[in-house]
């Protein structure tokens, strides 16, 4: 279940990098006529998979919820995400679970493909948890912390792909499928990998060329 799922990560990965080429080549003389920026807030459900490369963790889906901040500039659109993973028991090990993501992403945008389009996604990402550790399977470097509170904090990349779909003008309905590659206490390989949907709604634009030659237009409010 887990292979498919990475193998189909890539696949997507894959679809959205040659979408993205075929649209450079067909649209080239187009993105330079596209001047302002958007600011744009979204928000998701997901469901994610945890701790993918410790094998005796078998059953680690979870519920988790995202907010988000984007800015858009032509292809290139940066985004701010906030996750917050529901607190799941990982018996016999690891007890009430809390995870937190805080990702830095960049996403390349299809400018000609409307009103569905796909995109790949690179970032990184930092990971805030916390749980019981009960001591119950054997791992030498965590011995110290049997029967505590454990904490910890890892920095790591995310890479991926979305599809987003226009419902409105300014408001957007998308899917994503994103795996975060980490260094735990063990070894690097895959932390967890989450499948989203949400929404996005477009706040407002501007024009960072005259947003100081024209102080009266800097914001246009859609």
């Amino acid at each position: 279940m887990k292979k498919a799922f990475i193998l189909f990560l890539f696949v997507l990965f894959g679809t959205c990098v040659f979408s993205q080429k075929q649209a450079a080549v067909s649209k080239k003389d187009d993105t330079h006529k596209i001047k302002r920026s958007k600011i744009s807030i979204g928000g998701t459900y997901a469901y994610t998979l945890l701790n993918l490369n410790i094998n005796y963790l078998k059953e680690t889906q979870n519920d988790a919820n995202d907010l988000r901040l984007y800015f858009s500039h032509g292809m290139y659109r940066f985004v701010i995400n906030y996750e917050n993973v529901r607190a799941v028991d990982l018996k016999p090990s690891w007890l009430n679970v809390q995870s937190r993501y805080y990702d830095f992403c960049l996403n390349l945008l299809d400018l000609s493909a409307q009103p569905v389009s796909m995109y790949p996604i690179f970032g990184i990402t930092y990971e805030k948890s916390s749980a019981y550790y009960t001591g119950a399977n054997y791992i030498t470097e965590l011995l110290p912390y049997k029967d505590t509170d454990y904490k910890r904090n890892y920095w790591g990349v995310t890479i991926g792909g979305g599809l987003e779909i226009s419902i409105t003008k300014h408001l957007k309905f998308f899917g994503e499928l994103r795996v975060r590659i980490m260094k735990n206490d063990e070894k690097i390989g895959f932390n967890d990998m989450v499948l989203a949907t949400g929404i996005k709604l477009d706040l407002f634009s501007f024009n960072l060329n005259h947003i100081f030659r024209k102080p009266n237009d800097k914001y246009h409010w859609f």
